[in-house]
């Protein structure tokens, strides 16, 4: 993280209450339509990690359990760019594909956070 991109960490049940779905062939489209940029799923760790520019500021607007900008130096590890689905040997794939060099944009990866964390803390009430 740093020099190219950075990321940030958002739990699955955050994108799944922000898209109101848990069908990965339905979020994906919908991430890719809203972010602009690519995607990696960690099926194993049950994370989505949108990479942003590495100087990117993010507006958080809410404070939500378990997103998190990674800091500079962190190691994240990238799948390969032909690996776009999940399945047991490839847990870690592209949500969204990694292939063009280009990023998320920081306002639509906060909003997504924001809609997510208000959904379920309005389920959890």
């Amino acid at each position: 993280m740093g020099t190219l991109f950075g990321a940030v960490r958002i739990p699955e049940a955050i994108v799944h209450a922000a898209v109101e779905s848990t069908d990965r062939e339905y979020i994906h489209p919908i991430l890719a339509d809203r972010l602009d940029g690519p995607v990696i799923h960690d099926g194993r760790g049950r994370n989505y990690y949108a990479l942003i520019g590495p100087e990117a500021h993010l507006d958080w607007g809410t404070s939500a359990p378990g997103v998190e900008r990674l800091a500079p130096a962190t190691q994240l590890g990238v799948p390969a760019t032909n690996l776009h689905k999940y399945t047991a040997r490839t847990p870690i794939y592209w949500a969204v594909s990694g292939a063009e060099p280009r990023h998320c944009a920081p306002g639509s990866v906060a909003l997504l956070v924001r809609i997510g964390a208000a959904r379920l803390e309005e389920a959890a009430a």
